[in-house]
């Protein structure tokens, strides 16, 4: 039974990666066409890719759900999405539940070439590209995505962890970014988000989607900052994520 399990997961995860690689060449030239038509354009075909992300990972066999808060999330405010990090796929999770609000989110500069339609998005969607090494930099290009979101009304995305998690548990969230779009977004709630499984999503070495993951993205409480300072906004964020995945200290 475990050998079938993993054949059939290499087999499903091979057809996955050639689907997902294709789509992505594809969607390159429907993201340039789209952008030459203006930013609403953009960002539906954007919006469509990360929906198409996400259906794809049925052919793994994985089973994506989205949990949303029970209260309703204002239109009428930016938002600041405070996320943990298990794989790449968490980004089309946001994008596509959020796709109202525009997601913008901070990404390292490495990715803005290179790679088949994530790069070019990267360069012209008004994301914050940071270079790691280079703290001032990374606080300049958040703030600027800071104030842009706030102007539009848009959703800026953060992972306060700074990499992935490669096994699930939740690293120590830095206050560094957050605290800078805090200053940025005056007016913006704060929105924790709780990732569950999605790293399994992210073989390691020469490995394979394990057929049948399971994993969520849940909307949870929202933090009206107001009052607060930038630290207890983190702590907040940090507790309610770690109390989901049942990680509490």
């Amino acid at each position: 039974m475990k050998f079938l399990h993993t054949f059939l997961s290499w087999i499903t995860t091979i057809v996955f990666m050639v689907i997902f690689l294709l789509s992505l060449c594809l969607w390159d030239i429907f993201m340039r066409i789209a952008y030459l038509f203006g930013y609403q354009a953009s960002q539906r075909t954007i919006h469509a890719l990360m929906w198409l992300m996400i259906q794809q990972l049925r052919i793994a066999g994985a089973r994506v759900r989205l949990i949303p808060k029970r209260c309703e999330i204002p239109h009428t405010r930016p938002l600041i999405l405070v996320s943990n990090h298990q794989s790449m796929f968490d980004i089309p999770f946001a994008f596509w539940y959020f796709r109202q609000f525009n997601v913008k989110f901070v990404a390292k500069k490495e990715l803005a070439y290179n790679a088949p339609t994530v790069s070019f998005h990267l360069r012209n969607g008004h994301h914050a590209l940071i270079d790691r090494k280079d703290r001032e930099q990374a606080s300049r290009a958040i703030a600027e995505m800071g104030q842009k979101a706030e102007k539009a009304r848009y959703a800026a995305l953060i992972y306060p962890e700074g990499s992935r998690s490669k096994d699930g548990n939740l690293r120590e969230f830095k206050l560094r970014g957050l605290a800078v779009m805090l200053e940025n977004m005056p007016s913006a709630l704060v929105v924790p988000l709780c990732i569950d499984g999605s790293w399994q999503l992210a073989p390691r070495g020469f490995s394979c989607i394990p057929w049948g993951v399971r994993c969520s993205m849940e909307v949870l409480e929202p933090i009206e900052p107001t009052g607060l300072t930038p630290e207890e906004v983190l702590a907040l964020c940090e507790t309610r994520i770690r109390e989901k995945l049942g990680q509490t200290k």
